[in-house]
């Protein structure tokens, strides 16, 4: 089912196709987090991230918030007992949240998101600057949408860096569990 990500990931065509292939790994993730909360929630935060993604894409802002607000509930939950870990998580989720605020209208909202993942990046910065340099310029990069309040054309970029971002993540989390 997560192979599925790399097909919904290379193009916008795949979205619909993958809502029930996202919705199945999600359920998954959540019968597993019952038995073992410790070792899946992440996981479930991460199939609810991706699921919004695919609302997100379907023009679902309402569902995308939902998903987007119980990921970002429980990566804030996982950072409060491992913040080295998850910041980046809850930093990532509130600029996700930030977009769809602004999609929805909801500057203000918007604005807030973006200024407390600014924060904690900025934090994370300071102890390794070139982990989080992408990570700042995409915040950044979200701040100037918000700002320009109707340009499709940043949207995507935004989205794009946000896609290299959050892949990059994976990839270093999935090469420290290797190890």
């Amino acid at each position: 089912l997560n192979k599925y990500v790399i097909f919904h990931k290379m193009d916008n065509q795949y979205t619909a196709t993958a809502l029930p292939y996202f919705t199945e790994a999600l359920n998954i993730y959540e019968d597993l987090a019952q038995k073992s909360s410790i070792v899946y929630d992440s996981s479930v935060a991460r199939a609810l991230n991706l699921l919004a993604d695919i609302y997100f894409k379907l023009d679902n802002y309402n569902e995308a918030y939902s998903m987007q607000m119980k990921a970002y509930t429980i990566y804030l939950s996982l950072s409060e007992k491992n913040p080295v870990k998850y910041n980046s998580n809850v930093a990532w989720t509130l600029n996700y949240l930030a977009i769809i605020n602004w999609k929805k209208c909801h500057i203000e909202q918007a604005i807030e998101n973006n200024r407390q993942a600014y924060n904690i990046y900025n934090q994370l910065y300071a102890s390794k600057p070139l982990a989080y340099n992408d990570a700042i310029t995409w915040t950044n990069m979200v701040s100037n949408l918000i700002a320009e309040q109707n340009c499709e054309v940043s949207l995507c970029k935004c989205l794009e860096s946000s896609l290299s971002i959050y892949i990059s993540d994976l990839q270093r989390r999935t090469r420290r569990h290797l190890i």
